[in-house]
């Protein structure tokens, strides 16, 4: 059926609610956190299904769709708010997409199914986010070289972290404010409990606000511009920069009132060797913590203890071999295989592997560091610190595109 706006009733009924169901599938996908080019190949896929022209425009706060032919166009405009990845729905917002694509699932199917994701609560309690905080830290923390003092010192900073962000995020006025008082409090933490554990400080606050540094972000965004999207690519990436600055001021000022407290000189940053009683307790913390960050079903947990492993082990046996922006490029390029793998066997989203194994990959905590050595009145270093970033975000989204081309995923997600 071609629809028009000529039809007779019946069929504007058909071609209306095959409009709704375009703009249904275009928010659940951004709620979901999907990339822009994503959301738009995944419209469009449904629009041909049902022999509807589409045409659409996704940043990351708002959506455009052109419906129809271009001279007799409806172009409904959608303000948002950017999201982060939430696993669980857009893998089940992904299964619907096929559903549709395939021919078993009609328009109204199609909407009330979307509907009932959007109205599906999450699998977590409110509050099981302090424990994932806590979690990711601590197995941030070990996997980055730190002793157990240090992952306990990290966990608890990690702690106050996720308080805080309940508290700010509860208010419009506060929310802004939140990634800036986590960061000084996560620092203020991490120079205290140095003083009573013997813990690493530097180490500590970077595991401990590891979830709020937007390194994930920094690399969509450099995808987003290497597939073209360049308005997204540019919002999103002013946005993580934003956030490094918050985080960094925020960091910079806690440390400076942490040493006043605690009248000791930092110290270097110190890591020890992994075992594999250390890294196993780790790899789970971290995938544990990650899973319910990310909204995602118990029952995923295995791919999430995967997507970990693979992220991290491909970026241990990739660094001896090449400089930090080629290591960056031939993890991603194992992260993103593994989940396009993932995808084509097993029916899951490529999101649901690749989406943990960057965060474990992700250049966020080398940009912070150079954020605060530009507020700590070393501005040669961190120049040179957020470029490396910007290098190895680069090599990141190389790897991702060279798996993508060498084993295309089945789906958009």
């Amino acid at each position: 059926m071609n629809a028009t706006f000529e039809d007779g009733p019946g069929e504007t009924a058909a071609t209306n609610g095959i409009e709704r169901l375009l703009i249904r599938v275009a928010e659940a996908l951004h709620e979901s956190g999907a990339p822009s080019d994503r959301i738009e190949a995944s419209v469009a896929a449904v629009g041909r299904r049902f022999d509807m022209v589409t045409a659409v425009f996704a940043v990351p706060t708002g959506l455009t769709l052109g419906l129809g032919p271009v001279d007799r166009q409806k172009v409904p405009v959608i303000r948002t708010r950017p999201r982060s990845p939430a696993l669980q729905r857009m893998r089940l917002v992904d299964i619907v997409i096929h559903d549709l694509v395939a021919g078993d699932c009609d328009a109204g199917t199609g909407v009330r199914r979307l509907d009932e994701i959007a109205a599906k609560p999450s699998p977590w309690g409110p509050w099981t986010a302090l424990l994932a905080f806590m979690l990711t830290g601590a197995g941030v923390a070990i996997l980055s070289g730190g002793t157990m003092w240090t992952a306990l010192a990290a966990s608890i900073a990690a702690g106050g972290v996720a308080l805080i962000l309940r508290i700010f995020g509860s208010s419009p006025h506060r929310a802004p404010l939140a990634d800036f008082v986590a960061a000084l409090a996560a620092a203020l933490l991490a120079n205290v409990l140095a003083i009573w554990f013997g813990s690493d400080p530097r180490l500590t606050l970077i595991a401990a606000i590891i979830v709020l540094v937007p390194g994930l972000t920094l690399t969509i965004a450099m995808r987003e511009l290497a597939m073209g999207e360049l308005t997204a690519g540019s919002a999103r990436l002013m946005g993580a920069l934003t956030t490094f600055v918050a985080l960094g001021f925020g960091a910079g000022l806690g440390e400076g009132v942490g040493e006043l407290l605690s009248s000791a000189p930092a110290t270097e940053l110190t890591t020890v060797a992994l075992t594999i009683w250390t890294l196993l307790p780790a790899v789970g913390a971290a995938s544990i913590g990650l899973m319910i960050l990310l909204g995602e079903d118990p029952r995923m947990t295995h791919w999430f203890l995967a997507a970990v492993l693979l992220g991290w082990g491909s970026i241990q046996i990739a660094a001896p071999l090449a400089s930090p922006e080629v290591t960056a490029a031939i993890a991603a390029f194992a992260v993103g295989l593994g989940g396009n793998l993932a995808n084509r066997f097993r029916g899951v989203p490529t999101a649901l592997v690749a989406v943990p194994g960057l965060i474990v990959l992700v250049p966020g905590a080398l940009g912070l560091t150079g954020f605060r050595s530009l507020m700590s009145d070393d501005p040669i270093t961190g120049l040179n610190t957020i470029i490396d970033a910007m290098l190895i975000g680069g090599g990141l989204v190389a790897g991702l595109l060279v798996a993508a081309m060498l084993l295309p995923p089945r789906t958009a997600l």
